[in-house]
């Protein structure tokens, strides 16, 4: 059995020609690389800066500037109205159809809570903007946030419940609208 000898520390850094140019490659590429690491980190793409700016909110501000507009200039536009809303009114009991009976405004006039619109088959449509929409035929005693949004609208306390001081309020709007109120008139009222 042959024994090998171990090789000599100075006989393998001796097979590298210049070690020392080899450690200083080493390093130079180490830096290099540690360099393209951090400068990696600090560039942003334009899809993360879209995605970081989506929440943001950009005010602006411009300047208003009113003028006549002579009879020689003409501008092509589209005139647009406000907001349309469809009434629907229900079929009065004992009616077979529906028959508008009664016009009370002009198409485009402004509508506030409490505007009569008109009647069908004599039956009063008033306007009302309500936070929550009445579901229900609603009677005295009745309580819940249709009668609250009701009582918000007509400007009486909220109580939530269809007290005297709504129906009164309800009585109210209807004899401004020379209407008879469900109910009937109280005693007082001609």
């Amino acid at each position: 059995m042959g024994v090998e000898p171990v090789p000599n520390r100075k006989k393998v850094f001796r097979r590298l020609a210049h070690p020392r140019r080899t450690w200083a490659f080493l390093a130079g590429c180490l830096v290099v690389a540690g360099l393209a690491f951090g400068l990696g980190t600090l560039v942003r793409s334009a899809d993360a800066t879209v995605l970081d700016a989506r929440s943001q909110t950009i005010p602006v501000y411009a300047t208003v500037d009113s003028r006549a507009v002579s009879d020689d200039v003409r501008i092509q536009g589209e005139i647009v109205g406000s907001d349309s809303y469809s009434v629907h009114a229900q079929i009065p009991e004992g009616a077979s159809r529906g028959v508008v009976t009664h016009v009370a405004v002009q198409q485009g006039a402004a509508l506030t809570n409490g505007t009569l619109i008109g009647a069908v088959s004599d039956r009063p449509i008033f306007v009302f903007s309500l936070d929550a929409p009445l579901f229900r035929d609603i009677r005295a005693k009745d309580t819940g946030t249709d009668v609250a949004s009701l009582q918000k609208a007509l400007g009486v306390s909220l109580s939530g419940v269809m007290d005297w001081q709504t129906q009164e309020a309800v009585r109210r709007l209807y004899a401004e609208a020379e209407f008879v109120p469900p109910g009937g008139w109280r005693e007082g009222h001609s």
